[in-house]
């Protein structure tokens, strides 16, 4: 705890305060899976996969 209030002048509100970033209605895109990398005898591949909302990715068509 002595760090914290240290690190930001005294706790929540203190002098060195740095509130939340993101906005309170913020939702975190949760369906994202991590990347992957496959080598296989055909080579190497790799996927960095996309919400499936609000980008046309994985959307019925």
């Amino acid at each position: 705890q002595a760090e914290f209030r240290e690190r930001t002048g005294g706790g929540v509100g203190g002098t060195q305060w740095v509130g939340p970033l993101l906005p309170k209605d913020f939702e975190p895109p949760v369906d994202l899976r991590w990347p992957e990398y496959v080598s296989t005898p055909r080579g190497e591949e790799w996927c960095i996969p996309t919400p499936r909302e609000g980008t046309g990715a994985g959307e019925a068509l």
